[in-house]
């Protein structure tokens, strides 16, 4: 599939599928969702600088904690200021790659800590804790999903593919999931290995700072922060760019609209990164409000409009001339037959979207209500 001018996203999928006006929705969502995985990113080099100078200069932390927070998060952000008004991004590849290796680095160091630790903390529990509850297991559930937080860069993956053809393409997903897999099963396993019930919604708090490897860690973290926050705040400017230009089209390409929704970005990932500090709960809004809906509802709602297979009004309603019994049944078992027979013609993958469709919008209300309950019975 190709549109003349346009980028493959699933906005321009929502056009070809008849829905001109979803990416407005879309659009929304995405802003939503990026700045809620800054905000994350915010969090984290917050926790993660107090750790730092508490290391340092024992008990400096303690009577100005809020104070020093908020700095920090000031301090990165004023940082991040001149990259962040530019109106793209290029010849980023080297940064990326540093950021990625920082990333790695960090996580490895803490997995391996981890696994290797002599004293283990905490409770363990073979099984299903007792405190558990069907609200709790629900609560957790957007963590996992929110490990398909990229999952919206496959259509351009695929457009910028050579050669491009399905088993490329199912050999990429495939194995970038697998990938992700392994990392996100070592990254959950090692921590509750290590500290049991006792651990931080972020691991690396609950590892010793005094360690040379982790000390490192600690460092390398915040600096990969400051390669990935604008990568998802450009994509999520355009984003509500595209919606404001919609309503307000003498907008288009301003400098106005360009500060502006910067400026708002930023103030809105800085506010809730002070206000909220806790980095779990932030993360499972994220998957279940932005995810959720950006890996899972909007690609298979997508799918099973363009994949469609229409089925003739023949097709369904052959026998009905010929039959006078047939005439005479009521309309109501009329409509299911010929759902049925709609359904049974369309292929195996329609059905697995179909499916998939409606978990996703299940999930949604049960996945919130249990987040919700979650945090107020804390």
């Amino acid at each position: 599939m190709k549109m003349p001018g346009k980028r493959l996203s699933y906005s321009t999928f929502a056009v070809a599928a008849g829905y001109p006006r979803m990416p407005l929705f879309i659009d929304t969502l995405m802003f939503i969702h990026n700045a809620g995985i800054d905000t994350a990113y915010l969090q984290v080099f917050a926790s993660l600088g107090l750790a730092l100078l508490e290391n340092w200069s024992p008990g400096s932390t303690e009577g100005n904690r809020f104070l020093i927070r908020v700095g920090l998060i000031g301090l990165i952000v004023v940082l991040l200021l001149p990259v962040c008004f530019l109106k793209r991004i290029t010849y980023t590849a080297v940064t990326n790659f540093i950021g990625l290796c920082l990333f790695l680095y960090a996580v490895a160091a803490g997995v391996i800590y981890c696994f290797t630790v002599d004293e283990q903390l905490g409770e363990r529990f073979v099984g299903i804790p007792p405190t558990t509850t069907v609200w709790s297991i629900l609560a957790v559930f957007p963590i996992f999903i929110f490990g398909y937080s990229c999952h919206f860069n496959l259509p351009q993956v695929a457009e910028d593919m050579v050669n491009r053809d399905m088993k490329k393409l199912t050999t990429t997903s495939v194995s970038s999931i697998v990938v992700a897999v392994i990392f996100y099963s070592l990254a959950m396993i090692a921590p509750y290995y290590a500290f049991g019930d006792t651990v931080e919604s972020n691991f690396y708090l609950s590892l010793p700072v005094s360690n040379i490897a982790i000390h490192i860690g600690y460092i390398a973290l915040p600096f990969a922060v400051l390669t990935a926050f604008p990568l998802l705040l450009f994509p999520a400017r355009q984003s509500i760019s595209s919606v404001i230009t919609y309503y307000f089209p003498r907008l288009q390409d301003t400098l106005k609209l360009h500060i502006g929704t910067t400026v708002a970005f930023l103030v809105i990932c800085t506010a809730l990164a002070i206000i909220f500090e806790d980095l779990g709960a932030t993360i499972q809004f994220i998957g279940i409000i932005g995810t959720n809906f950006l890996a899972f509802v909007i690609p298979c709602f997508v799918y099973l409009n363009i994949c469609y297979t229409p089925v003739p009004d023949g097709a369904t309603q052959g026998g009905l001339e010929s039959s006078n019994e047939l005439e005479a049944k009521d309309d109501d078992q009329h409509e299911e037959t010929s759902l049925f027979c709609k359904l049974r013609k369309q292929s195996l993958e329609w059905h697995g979207a179909l499916a998939l469709f409606i978990i996703s919008l299940i999930f949604f209300p049960l996945c919130l209500t249990g987040l919700i309950n979650d945090l107020v019975s804390a």
